[in-house]
């Protein structure tokens, strides 16, 4: 079962994973963990713990926890965590959707505003960050009609390298191209998964100094010499 499958079987759906407490947050990711990624999640603590525990969980050996920072979007299948901050001790979980820019993004969540698989615009306060799966086959990209690998509309099979020329190209939430959400400096490069309306869905890198901090998804005007 993959991310898609995953939220097609579950979405809409209320269920109690572990037997205890009755329908929660963590509900949702144990299902996710172990449906999708083959993992049987055991007593790992409150939401928050996901994320704060990280390196002491058997998460670790199958996601990259990533911190959120102000030029942040969570990706598609990424599990979404936020903390304390949130306004409760427990923090709160979901799976993010890829849909958002750096004030809003949206994520699949159970127990939030009702106890059935759902999905929900958040903002960022108290987020923490995301624990992101190394093995994205499991993610995939969503079958569009829009979606172009040859200017016709269609699909990529296999993501494409993006070049960038010689100037900064600007990177937006969607394809309107009014909110920018960060920049491939030239000559840079990135995974490109097609186009739609004409702008090019690219994924890239984010560093810190010369080590790749996390990665950024967004739509770009040049179409990178494909």
């Amino acid at each position: 079962m993959n991310y898609s499958e995953f939220i097609s079987e579950y979405n809409g759906k209320s269920f109690d994973y572990d037997g205890v407490s009755g329908v929660q947050c963590v509900d949702l990711i144990k299902m996710y963990l172990n449906k999708v990624f083959g993992l049987n999640p055991g007593a790992w603590g409150n939401a928050k713990d996901y994320y704060e525990n990280f390196n002491n969980l058997p998460l670790k050996n199958s996601f990259d926890r990533i911190a959120n920072t102000t030029e942040f979007v969570p990706q598609k299948g990424d599990i979404a965590v936020w903390g304390a901050g949130l306004g409760n001790t427990y923090g709160h979980i979901s799976i993010a959707t890829g849909e958002g820019d750096t004030s809003n993004f949206y994520s699949y969540d159970l127990n939030w505003n009702g106890k059935t698989v759902h999905k929900v615009q958040h903002n960022y306060n108290g987020f923490l960050g995301v624990l992101r799966p190394k093995d994205q086959s499991k993610i995939g990209t969503e079958e569009t009609s829009n979606v172009s690998n040859n200017n016709n509309e269609g699909e990529f099979d296999m993501p494409k390298t993006w070049k960038n020329g010689s100037t900064n190209e600007d990177v937006y939430a969607d394809t309107d191209m009014t909110k920018k959400i960060g920049t491939i400096y030239p000559r840079g490069e990135a995974d490109c998964y097609g186009v739609v309306d004409g702008k090019y869905l690219v994924c890239y890198n984010i560093y810190s100094g010369n080590t790749v901090a996390n990665r950024k998804t967004g739509f770009v005007k040049y179409n990178g010499g494909l």
